[in-house]
């Protein structure tokens, strides 16, 4: 394969190793706003978590208050009965006895449902939460795969520039002169010397056309 080639080839792998870092870094900066963002639905189920377990303990609290007052109820209705029973004309008493134990059976009823959809919204936030886990991990797991192959082109990056140093010193030592330097004077009494050897003063500057660009990443 002659320098030209041998260029051409170490350009495009360049070029390609360039877009490989782009489109690497760019799923990178995806990955991490996946997990950033994960980590604050987390956070913020877990205060909506925790402002449940606290209504859960008022609603239990209500509840053991309204059965309490339903059986002072009960024992207020009953005591009120045997007053009645022995004074006579019990029954408005009665009504309203019932008429309160009515109340406190339909506040107890509805102290019950909302205790039950606090524990359904629970549930359902432990489960979101178990799901917004299961990504977090994914996305961890995916960024780490992703610096892995970052990794693996800053390898081949750094490889293709030592090969790019290699051909440029090849090209520099190896290359055909080029018009303007054989027909220079150093020129045709190097190509004179019959066994050439390495010159003790700075070698001269490469020719403009042997010149490679400055590759930038």
């Amino acid at each position: 394969m002659d320098a030209s080639a041998r260029w051409a080839d170490y350009e495009l792998h360049i070029l390609s190793t360039r877009d490989d870092i782009s489109d690497t870094q760019r799923h990178l900066d995806i990955t991490r706003q996946q997990i950033n963002q994960a980590q604050r639905c987390i956070e913020d189920l877990t205060i909506d978590a925790c402002s449940l377990r606290v209504r859960m303990k008022e609603l239990e609290l209500d509840e053991e208050l309204v059965k309490k007052s339903e059986e002072e109820a009960i024992m207020e209705k009953i005591m009120a009965q045997k007053r009645l029973v022995e004074l006579g004309g019990h029954e408005p008493a009665v009504r309203s006895l019932q008429k309160a134990l009515h109340e406190a059976k339909r506040e107890l009823e509805a102290t019950k449902e909302e205790t039950q959809s606090v524990i359904a919204e629970e549930k359902k936030m432990q489960q979101e939460l178990l799901n917004l886990q299961l990504i977090l991990q994914r996305s961890r797991a995916t960024s780490v795969k992703l610096q892995e192959e970052y990794s693996i082109v800053m390898r081949e990056k750094r490889e293709s520039d030592l090969k790019l140093k290699q051909l440029c010193l090849f090209l520099h030592t190896d290359a055909p002169l080029s018009p303007s330097s054989t027909s220079s004077p150093t020129s045709t009494a190097a190509l004179s010397s019959p066994t050439p050897s390495l010159p003790s003063s700075p070698s001269p500057s490469p020719s403009p056309a042997l010149l490679l660009p400055e590759v930038h990443y």
